[in-house]
């Protein structure tokens, strides 16, 4: 939008015109205010410590620095530069308020700041009120300003904000507010600051050392078009619930103890590279290219990765990052089924980029939570069929804990297969050496060595070789050789599939 002023046309009603002209060249609206030619006007109500109210106005210069010196001539005895003011609906060019103290609420509604408009080193004592205002130009709040109560920045649109060591000791909210220009925010203390539905239109900088230690940060369904960067910022709580971000975002030496990202759709990438001390919560985002969070001083207690899809993929280090407690720690907010849906999602992630340990590893995760999930009977409706099912998987709990999940990790270790496979045949070597009722027939062979006999007899039995030269007396070891053929076929097929997988890869 461009602004024309016409102070010419109505001069002799006091009166300036401002027509607002869109980028096609047509007029959206035009506003009529009251010219103050003189500021004196407004630095003597200053003076006598009156409340200023100042509606539909228009004013050039509006500055302390006048005001100062309007008090040098008229009341040099003066000491205090302290202002009461209410300024609504009107438009102001070339303000600038710096070493102000602001007494009593201060309201600046509606209000267009046109030129480069400063706040520096100013104190708001009382509830301050930017709603509905726009800055067309830079705006800058510097140099320790401090808000002690309330403020409102509600619609506000600003070109280019600039907060530069400034405090916000009580709440602050920007909600709907739209920053159409760069926003650079550094040395801020916040507490409580709402940015619901807020748009950035440009790169937009919380940091370095934005501190959001105290009460909530909530970005809710904010849209950022361009780059984020937060580095080393601080928050305790931060909301970015259905954000958009259309660049890449950067969490760079950031401290964070809890981060909600529900729903938000990142059209590039997100980077995590500082200290997230406790909660991670990205459920249901949605990630173009890539999520970073692999690096080694970055600590995540718990994260929820509940995702349907990613369209990139995670850069998130197994053994480094601890993903396993990062999201076993979830505890009862989320259930067994819904674990292993985050497990298969990072197994298909790293299976992508070709990580098949972590691969592995997220897939034997995802196989202990759905076994734990079928035994709380999760996803079956109150009644007989789930108390059925929930005794069924109980009752096969402890052979599919030994089968499939100690001697194999789910087909991920063929290792420990093999070994079990040597362990078998020892075992049963053992029993056909040692046990009285357990005999075979040695009239074929020429060995000696009963040890070696009964080695080569149970080895023969696992592998299914059947040479016929050594073969049970009775029943029983016939029986026990049925049970070691049988286990012997399991395991080698168990071994061949692992170590095959394996392989291929």
């Amino acid at each position: 939008m461009n602004y024309k002023i016409d102070k010419n046309s109505l001069a002799n009603q006091g009166i300036v015109i401002v027509n607002c002209i869109n980028k096609y060249g047509e007029i959206e609206w035009t506003k009529k205010y009251k010219y103050i030619k003189n500021n004196d006007i407004v630095y003597e109500k200053f003076a006598k410590g009156n409340k200023v109210i100042l509606n539909k106005i228009y004013m050039e210069g509006l500055s302390l620095k006048e005001y100062i010196e309007y008090l040098n001539v008229h009341y040099p005895d003066k000491e205090k530069v302290d202002i009461r003011i209410e300024l609504k609906s009107s438009f102001i060019v070339n303000a600038d308020f710096s070493n102000t103290t602001f007494q009593g609420k201060t309201k600046f509604n509606r209000t267009i700041f046109k030129g480069k408009t400063k706040f520096n080193k100013v104190t708001f004592l009382d509830e301050t009120d930017f709603s509905q205002t726009i800055f067309l130009d830079e705006v800058q709040f510097n140099s320790e300003s401090t808000f002690y109560k309330k403020t409102k920045f509600v619609n506000t649109t600003f070109y280019k904000v600039i907060f530069n060591k400034t405090y916000f000791l009580n709440e602050v909210t920007f909600f709907n507010s739209a920053f159409n220009g760069v926003v650079r925010l550094s040395n801020v203390l916040f507490k409580n600051v709402d940015f619901k539905n807020a748009s950035f239109m440009n790169d937009v900088h919380f940091g370095p050392n934005a501190n959001f230690q105290e009460g909530e940060v909530v970005f809710k369904e904010a849209y950022f078009h361009k780059e984020v960067d937060f580095r080393l910022s601080t928050f305790i709580k931060v909301d970015f619930s259905s954000c958009k971000f259309s660049d890449e975002v950067r969490f760079d030496e950031v401290v964070l103890d809890n981060g909600k990202f529900y729903r938000s759709v990142f059209k590039k990438s997100l980077y995590f590279k500082g200290d997230v001390s406790k909660n991670l919560n990205l459920e249901d985002i949605n990630i173009e290219k890539k999520l970073f969070i692999n690096n080694y001083k970055t600590s995540i207690k718990t994260m929820n990765l509940l995702v349907k899809d990613i369209s990139g993929f995670i850069d998130l280090d197994w053994q480094t990052m601890k993903v396993k407690n990062m999201i076993m720690s979830q505890g009862n907010d989320t259930t067994y089924k819904q674990k292993a849906d985050q497990f298969i999602l990072l197994k298909e992630n790293y299976n992508k980029q070709g990580h098949y340990d972590d691969e592995d590893n997220a897939y034997v995760e995802f196989k202990k939570c759905m076994r734990k999930s079928k035994v709380k009977g999760e996803g079956i409706e109150n009644g007989i069929r789930k108390w059925l099912a929930i005794v069924w998987e109980i009752i096969w709990y402890i052979p599919k804990l030994i089968l499939f999940e100690l001697i194999g990790g789910y087909g991920t270790k063929p290792k420990n297969v093999f070994i079990t496979m040597i362990l078998t045949i020892l075992g049963f070597a053992l029993i056909y050496l040692y046990i009285p009722a357990i005999k075979i027939d040695l009239s074929n062979v020429n060995m000696v060595n009963y040890r070696v006999a009964a080695l080569y007899y149970s080895g023969i039995t696992f592998l299914t070789i059947g040479y016929g030269d050594i073969s049970p007396l009775n029943e029983l070891t016939a029986m026990v050789s049925v049970v070691e053929g049988f286990i012997g076929i399991f395991l080698m097929s168990y071994f061949t599939v692992s170590f095959t997988r394996k392989l291929l890869r």
